[in-house]
């Protein structure tokens, strides 16, 4: 045995995706709202009916790679668009409701990973699973039908769980690109009690799936 091959067995070869980085990130998120109004509306055979509702996040991140295993990864949305649109029958007449809610996020995440080499790139590259929890602050609310804001019916506050899996590559020695599929559900019940508001619309959770582009320096 070689003097130095002790060396290499006991210090594996680093992948270079070592240390601190720092980036930003952009993402497409097709979001609902949990309620009774909306299973009742997906069982539903009638012709009331939802809408694909699509926003987008923007934020910053910042990483740490305490090995080629484990990351841990803080996240701030800046602003993150969600909320849904129905359609549906009442007192004879067809409507559109869009109820639109904007947060700031905080996404507090560790990441288990797979690190390797592109065969196509010739870089390293990670496979990684996320998992971790998000704060999400509400900053304001609109509801189409009341023309009106709606913050006030709202939670100042949403909590949840924060699920995913992401590809990264390593490019010119310091610059990672990643792309992930994130999906996010919410713990608390977000809307306030209202007497003026029917049963089904008194409980109602965030979720949230979508795809995210994000850049870091290492």
């Amino acid at each position: 045995c070689l003097p130095d091959s002790n060396y290499y067995l006991s210090h594996p070869f680093n992948n270079g995706f070592q240390g601190w980085s720092v980036g930003a990130f952009y993402s497409i998120n097709n979001s609902w709202l949990l309620n009774d109004q909306t299973l009742n509306i997906i069982e539903s055979t009638s012709l009331n009916g939802l809408e694909l509702n699509f926003g987008s996040a923007y934020g910053l991140a910042a990483a740490y790679n305490f090995n080629t295993h484990l990351t841990g990864e803080f996240n701030w949305a800046v602003n993150s668009k969600q909320g849904q649109t129905s359609h549906f029958y009442t007192e004879g007449r067809y409507q559109t409701n869009t109820i639109k809610l904007n947060y700031t996020v905080f996404n507090l995440s560790l990441k288990h990973r797979k690190e390797g080499r592109s065969k196509y790139f010739n870089a390293p590259k990670s496979f990684n699973f996320i998992a971790g929890i998000n704060v999400g602050v509400l900053k304001y609310g609109t509801d189409a039908i009341e023309s009106s804001q709606i913050k006030s019916q709202y939670s100042n506050t949403d909590y949840g769980l924060r699920i995913g899996y992401e590809y990264e590559i390593l490019a010119f020695k310091k610059i990672v690109f990643s792309s992930a599929i994130l999906g996010n559900i919410g713990f608390n019940n977000i809307y306030k009690e209202s007497v003026y508001k029917p049963t089904n619309y008194k409980v109602s959770h965030n979720g949230l799936f979508g795809f995210q582009l994000g850049i870091k320096y290492i």
